[in-house]
């Protein structure tokens, strides 16, 4: 077989880039490579001061394709000029080291069944990038006092001092965290800077959003 194009989009924002690979992944077939991080250009202005960068492959049309549907999810939470796309016509020999480093580990390949452990089996993930370890670690204490949902994974060291905290649950759970959330921002210094819940995610997006039994 053929090498095969690479995309890759860039955002700002871990939990962006969770929905961006959780809808390119439902609507598109492509395989994510890498998913990598580093400080945004103005990290005092930025609006999430983390940039992230998804990297993936698949056939030419696919490719782009998935970039469409990455732009367009994450225009739902950050604005078009930190968001940018580019892609590959096909992987040139030697190239294939560089795309597959990135800072957040994932799973290896396993079916969704696997990924989850039996603690896992909802529909729903609830993820949410909090800046400061105190106010991630207030929201989550709050979180799984009040509704009925399961610590998941977070994202400690990837920037921006941004904590990535990802919870499961049934959808109403998730949506009712979510809101919480939204109407609290004063509890947690208006720092929850993304709340976003993904229903049904993905295998690939299980790979990057949790691990394995979690975290204990």
């Amino acid at each position: 077989m053929g090498k095969l194009a690479i995309g890759m989009i860039e955002v700002e924002g871990h939990t962006v880039a969770l929905a961006v690979i959780d809808q390119m992944t439902k609507e598109v077939d492509v395989t994510i490579l890498a998913v990598d991080c580093n400080n945004p250009r103005n990290e005092a202005t930025a609006e999430i001061p983390m940039t992230v960068q998804v990297i993936f492959e698949g056939e030419i049309s696919d490719v782009r394709h998935a970039l469409t549907v990455g732009e367009k999810t994450a225009l739902n939470y950050v604005s078009k000029a930190v968001i940018s796309t580019s892609y590959v016509s096909k992987e040139a020999e030697g190239l294939r080291p560089l795309l597959i480093t990135g800072k957040v580990i994932p799973q290896r390949y396993v079916s969704k069944r696997e990924v989850l452990d039996s603690s896992f089996q909802e529909s729903s993930l609830a993820i949410f990038e909090v800046q400061h370890f105190v106010n991630a670690l207030s929201l989550s204490n709050d979180l799984l006092k009040s509704f009925n949902l399961s610590y998941a994974h977070h994202e400690l060291n990837l920037g921006g001092r941004l904590i990535s905290l990802i919870f499961t649950g049934d959808e109403s759970q998730v949506m009712a965290a979510i809101d919480y959330a939204e109407t609290h921002q004063g509890n947690y210094d208006h720092k929850i800077l993304t709340k976003i819940q993904l229903n049904n995610p993905t295998t690939e997006t299980l790979r990057y959003a949790i691990r394995s039994g979690g975290e204990r």
